[in-house]
């Protein structure tokens, strides 16, 4: 499947929050993004960790595949430049709604994320990431768009849950 497609299907459905804020009550409102592995943590360049996402998602596959016949290994500039390039544009979606949010006067925004934006949320059975998962398994730009903003509005209570993580993690 395309990533373009199946985000054209996903708006037509509320729950689906990459394009909107969504009001949860007068002072609560939930912004969120897909939110790609950005391969800005961990050791992208000697990481032998295939995705299935890579198989599965055209563009991805597109990328995996140039890598693939280039030289057999994942850490190829191809797949790289594709991933950050979703992430990027995922964080800037993300920055958008917070602003928006911020705007409309919201006392508390959840943020929602598909990956966690800190290496230390990326969990797997209780411990910290490996350096080869880590660059699929969260999303550096994420937080470094978003925390800057939260910085600036010290008044206002933010929450960001994300998935793709297999333990509990407080950060």
């Amino acid at each position: 499947s395309s990533i373009k497609d199946v985000r054209k299907m996903a708006n037509k459905l509320d729950g689906y929050l990459r394009n909107k804020v969504i009001v949860l009550n007068d002072a609560t409102a939930l912004v969120g993004t897909d939110g790609f592995g950005d391969c800005r943590y961990g050791d992208y360049e000697n990481s032998r960790l295939i995705m299935s996402d890579w198989l599965y998602i055209d563009e991805l596959r597109a990328a995996y595949g140039a890598v693939a016949y280039l030289n057999s290994a994942p850490g190829s500039d191809t797949l790289k430049t594709t991933l950050q390039s979703f992430a990027d544009a995922d964080a800037n979606m993300l920055a958008k709604n917070v602003r928006k949010a911020l705007k409309s006067g919201y006392k508390r925004i959840i943020i929602v994320t598909h990956v966690p934006p800190f290496e230390e949320a990326a969990l797997c059975a209780g411990r910290k990431s490996t350096p080869s998962g880590l660059p699929f398994f969260a999303s550096k730009i994420l937080g470094e768009t978003i925390l800057p903003i939260v910085k600036k509005h010290p008044n206002i209570d933010f929450l960001w849950l994300s998935g793709h993580t297999h333990s509990r993690a407080k950060y």
